[in-house]
């Protein structure tokens, strides 16, 4: 099995995102010269340098119609805390994308789109936080061809990968998909989630790679959890195309809740895959 998981992490591999450059098409209205630092108005801002902060936080995005484009530079804390956030979006905005990025040592990694629309996420890194890799709310959310690694906290932190939150509490987010992203190398022990989808209506998931998630002790792990909240967001209906989920590391589940369709999909190294709970499943793998 372990030879099979190689092979498939390999392929694997070859889907991961590569973080782009100067691209040498966008103008960007601001450049963002040191850090930590506030976006208050709209415009397309790009970061100029690699960046070491002492700050609680990198970038926080307050105002709608805002590109931030890291051009593939780093946001990284000096020392990682709890409670702080790379690149935080606050409540109630729209139409905002967050993109070649790569952020470290922060608790949470890109956190955006609580109560608002059209938060785009795309082609980013996070390495090495303490609880969530990417979190985004809110209708018409996008988390595209990133990659999440080097979750390891060593006190009882619930860790997540990606996830895909309602509008709000209360208030199921329609439109959101997950694309092309990889979750990988995370360690919880208290509970572990690589992709969860948490207060949605029919989302999409397509063509993600959930990869070696680490137990310690008893921890409760699941490669993709469809659930709700009690305040009354639900998940309902929901497409599960192309995905992959390897472990090598035994009693972690595969996928937790009832999507509509399941189609596609490769398990390698899991007892139970958990496919077979979607209401329409066909041309799934599962390999032991």
């Amino acid at each position: 099995m372990f030879n099979k998981f190689i092979a498939v992490l390999a392929l694997a591999t070859l889907g991961a995102p590569a973080l782009a450059q100067e691209a040498g098409t966008t103008t960007c209205s601001t450049i963002i010269t040191s850090l930590p630092y506030t976006i208050t108005a709209p415009g397309y801002y790009c970061l100029r340098n690699d960046a070491v902060i002492q700050s609680h936080y990198g970038v926080h995005i307050a105002s709608s119609d805002v590109v931030l484009n890291c051009r593939g530079r780093s946001i990284q804390a000096e020392t990682l805390s709890a409670g702080s956030d790379g690149i935080a979006g606050m409540p109630g905005l729209e139409n905002v994308t967050v993109q070649n990025c790569v952020v470290r040592n922060f608790d949470r990694g890109i956190t955006a789109g609580y109560e608002g629309r059209n938060t785009q996420v795309l082609n980013n890194r996070v390495e090495n936080v303490l609880s969530n890799g990417i979190a985004v709310w809110g209708h018409d959310a996008r988390v595209v061809n990133n990659r999440v690694s080097n979750i390891l906290p060593d006190t009882a932190y619930q860790v997540v990968g990606i996830s895909l939150f309602p509008f709000s509490p209360e208030v199921s987010a329609t439109g959101q998909e997950a694309i092309n992203n990889t979750i990988a190398g995370l360690t919880a022990d208290y509970m572990l989630v690589g992709l969860m989808i948490s207060g949605s209506t029919n989302p999409r998931l397509v063509n993600n790679h959930v990869l070696d998630l680490r137990r310690r002790t008893d921890t409760n792990a699941i490669g993709i959890w469809f659930t709700g909240w009690a305040q009354g967001a639900s998940t309902t209906g929901g497409q599960l195309i192309n995905n992959a989920l390897m472990m090598r590391e035994p009693g972690v589940s595969g996928l937790s809740g009832q999507p509509a369709l399941c189609k596609g999909n490769t398990s390698v190294g899991i007892t139970v895959s958990g496919f077979e709970s979607c209401l329409v499943h066909a041309d799934n793998t599962t390999i032991q």
